[in-house]
């Protein structure tokens, strides 16, 4: 890492889906794109057509700045949106991302406090999934990815003093 932002870089992102069939969808200025995201949801709700994944290209700085939902989860892994950087993207002549084209710079998982989990988790869109949750502590890629000194944890802020008025 030299902490100069790549040139040509996208990122892409997608999380489980919620019982209405929504998930972590980025969208934003920028090509939209899909590709991304990560799979494993066994939910007959939790299938390419509504996993809800895309990408969008990173300013001059590197930053991508996406605008979604909440992720919902599935049985064996906690509430997180899956991420990826890729580099050199290409698009499709109708303006989406290439998937697979490009450079994979990076892939990893932002997860989210768990206070916060049990707040929005108790709202109607994401109850009766049929998914078992499974909880931060018990969910071993969580744990890994918080190791060495990292942290996988989303700094999350509230924009109102209700769930409703947003989260930053």
């Amino acid at each position: 890492m030299t902490g100069v932002p790549p040139t040509g870089a996208s990122g892409s992102a997608g999380g489980p889906p919620t019982q209405t069939g929504s998930g972590a969808m980025p969208s934003g200025s920028g090509q939209p794109g899909g590709g991304g995201g990560g799979g494993g949801g066994s939910s007959s709700k939790a299938n390419g057509d509504n996993f809800l994944r895309g990408g969008l290209p990173a300013d001059s700085n590197g930053i991508v700045e996406m605008t979604t939902l909440y992720p919902g989860f599935y049985t064996g892994r906690t509430v997180h949106i899956h991420t990826m950087i890729h580099q050199n993207i290409t698009y499709h002549t109708n303006g989406t991302i290439i998937s697979a084209s490009g450079s994979l710079r990076h892939i990893g998982q932002i997860f989210f406090d768990e206070a916060l989990n049990a707040e929005v988790l108790a709202q109607e869109a994401y109850s009766g999934t049929g998914q078992s949750r499974t909880y931060n502590a018990d969910d071993g890629i969580l744990e890994q990815a918080n190791t060495g000194g990292f942290s996988a944890f989303a700094d999350v802020e509230r924009l109102g003093d209700s769930l409703e008025d947003g989260l930053l």
